[in-house]
């Protein structure tokens, strides 16, 4: 078994915990290219970005099986954070320009620095680097896959636990889902070049917005209204030339 053979294996064991305990395969995927052999620096940022888009990037059962987790195991939701944290970070170093005078750059660095070094050696085995990435990953797929089948174990926490997941599903926003509606009533404003990240994140604009989608029974319907209230706000900031 190839090492990501191996992250993929254990997603697909989840996927189908998910199908016995849920009635559906509520486990997203990720459209990313996979990375091939050899076991070098850029198949350990491949595992590293798909491993990001797995973990934060593919709706509501992984935020809510976190919460699972930490009802049931703290130890194990200690070290499912973890993991996170250590994903975010090495994908962050990768992939945005930060900056030595902002604290929080500064310790997003250190904190892969400092991974990076005792996982792989200085400079860094990249071989050694991919393996530990993969199992800490697959470690912390595992310990929520056992969680799951330990709801089964009672009808009633099973079906109580499948009511407040499907209410949750219906109700949480991950904050990327919102940057598509500012881009898409940016593009129908003809606003060019908005940053959306920094526009949804500054003025208390996320919070506002899950407020309003949690108004709404459907997803669908949810989108075509925050997306009209995000193009009232932008056109009466910066016009309307469409």
């Amino acid at each position: 078994m190839t090492e990501f053979v191996k992250l993929t294996a254990q997603v697909s064991e989840l996927q189908a915990t998910s199908l016995a305990a849920l009635g559906s395969n509520e486990v997203g995927g990720v459209s990313l290219e996979e990375p091939n052999p050899p076991l070098d620096e850029l198949y350990f940022t491949k595992v590293v970005v798909w491993c990001y888009a797995f973990l934060f990037e593919t709706g509501v059962f992984l935020s809510f099986s976190r919460d699972l987790l930490r009802r049931q195991d703290p130890g194990a939701f200690r070290l499912f954070n973890d993991a996170r944290n250590i994903v975010r970070c090495a994908r962050t170093v990768q992939t945005h320009n930060l900056r030595d005078d902002r604290e929080s750059d500064v310790k997003t660095k250190a904190t892969y620095r400092t991974w990076l070094v005792a996982k792989g050696g200085e400079p860094p085995d990249w071989e050694l680097c991919i393996r530990a990435m993969i199992d800490m990953v697959c470690t912390s797929l595992k310990s929520i896959e056992d969680a799951w089948k330990s709801v089964q174990t009672g009808q009633w926490s099973r079906d109580e636990t499948a009511d407040a997941y499907f209410l949750a599903r219906r109700n949480h926003w991950e904050a990327h889902e919102f940057d598509r509606c500012v881009e898409s009533a940016a593009d129908e404003i003809g606003l060019a070049g908005l940053d959306c990240v920094r526009f949804r994140e500054s003025d208390g604009r996320l919070d506002r917005w899950r407020k309003l989608v949690s108004l709404f029974d459907t997803r669908t319907d949810a989108r075509e209204a925050v997306q009209r209230a995000i193009r009232r706000e932008l056109s009466g900031l910066f016009g309307d030339s469409s």
